[in-house]
């Protein structure tokens, strides 16, 4: 080359790790102890790498980090997400076995790292089952001494049978 010409170098782009958050469905804000429903979150891809489960990206469980509150504290990405597209994470959440209000909150997570913008925070009341109690029976023809359980069974007054129901009988 001749002296008088000059070499240059382009520094490659970093690659960056950015999200937002689009919107998330979850169809119910209350839920019994053991039971579960089908929630959807979706994000943005607002960075330059694409995104895949393959790569180490994944939506991850918010309020506090990491917490496994709804059975599972990541969502792997499905596919390839490029930037600008948008990744729907379909998945289902149990109920926590106590019952008690918990947070449902979601962020994106490369690897070890988290970024981007937290999805809306969603406060679900989780509640034990409701008790469907026993069925008890009265009859001028009952007898006090039986287990007023059955028709053929019958307690005979209200003042023995009544101090004997639980919340839920009938």
């Amino acid at each position: 080359y001749p002296s008088n010409v000059l070499s240059v170098t382009t520094p490659a782009t970093p690659v960056t790790d950015l999200a937002s958050f689009v919107s998330q469905l979850v169809p119910s804000l209350t839920m019994t102890t053991g039971t579960s429903q089908n929630v959807s979150v979706t994000m943005r891809n607002d960075g330059t790498a694409s995104w895949s489960s393959a790569t180490g990206y994944h939506l991850y469980s918010q309020n506090p980090a990491g917490n496994t509150n709804w059975g599972l504290s990541q969502a792997p990405v499905v596919g390839s997400i490029i930037p600008n597209g948008n990744a729907v994470f379909s998945f289902s959440i149990s109920a926590p076995s106590t019952a008690g209000t918990y947070n449902f909150q979601w962020r994106m997570r490369h690897t070890t790292t988290e970024f981007g913008s937290q999805s809306q925070n969603v406060s679900i009341v989780v509640s034990p089952p409701v008790s469907t109690g026993n069925t008890y029976y009265i009859s001028p023809t009952g007898v006090d001494s039986t287990s007023g359980g059955s028709s053929a069974a019958p307690w005979r007054t209200f003042g023995f049978s009544v101090p004997k129901l639980q919340a839920g009988d009938t």
